[in-house]
């Protein structure tokens, strides 16, 4: 968890401002402690805890589009497309003259 010191406090990990990266956090430092250490810290004052206020946090309202749900779309190769055309009606692979009318 992370802390706010509310003054000079040594022995901690200060994670940003005037302490940044020592063992000593001042007043308005962000620092972590040990686990014991932390809520014996916000017993005596000396640190309270450090919440991130995120305006986005109570945005609950409904997205604008609604999402939609589609067919996947086969595309077919040419070498598809032009077998397709040259089965005869009866079904086989192959057309003759007769299949094509002629």
């Amino acid at each position: 968890m992370k802390l706010v010191a509310n003054s000079c406090i040594q022995g901690v990990k200060a994670l940003s401002g005037k302490g940044k990266g020592g063992t000593t956090a001042f007043a308005g430092d962000i620092f972590e402690a040990d686990k014991s250490e932390e809520q014996r810290l916000i017993k005596l004052g000396v640190a309270t805890e450090y919440v991130r206020d995120d305006p986005l946090a109570d945005y609950d309202e409904k997205p604008a589009r609604k999402p939609v749900a589609r067919k996947p779309v086969t595309r077919k190769s040419k070498v598809e497309k032009a077998e397709e055309a040259e089965k005869a009606e009866d079904g086989s692979d192959t057309a003759d003259e007769a299949d094509m009318g002629l």
